[in-house]
């Protein structure tokens, strides 16, 4: 008598559980979603990956200069959104590269706006 007593809420708790795991809400009443992760979805996922890396790199490996003053690539794009008349110049030839005091195997490009 006294174990049938004590199984009682244990099979109450049990049935419990598996009907609110086949119900497909959580216990607040909200449905769950799952995570679906495709193959495509890797696949764009590790392509946009390797694409902001290659900007990351090539943004390290250019110099930006302000009227001849090395400025952050943040402040060059603030520049050249303003509605000022600029000349710019950009040079890729390691040589050019190399006549502006920067060594051409770290710096791959140089682009130069003034006013």
């Amino acid at each position: 008598m006294i174990n049938y007593i004590l199984m009682k809420p244990i099979l109450f708790l049990i049935l419990l559980m598996a009907v609110s795991c086949s119900t497909g809400k959580t216990v607040t009443g909200k449905e769950r979603t799952a995570i679906v992760a495709d193959h495509k979805s890797y696949g764009e996922y590790d392509q946009m990956f390797h694409i902001n890396r290659a900007i990351q790199q090539q943004e390290e490996a250019t110099i930006y200069l302000l009227n001849g003053k090395k400025i952050s690539p943040e402040k060059f794009r603030k520049q050249l959104s303003r509605k000022n008349t600029y000349s710019m110049e950009e040079i890729t030839a390691p040589g050019l590269i190399r006549t502006r005091g920067y060594d051409a195997d770290v710096v791959k490009r140089i682009i130069s706006i003034s006013r």
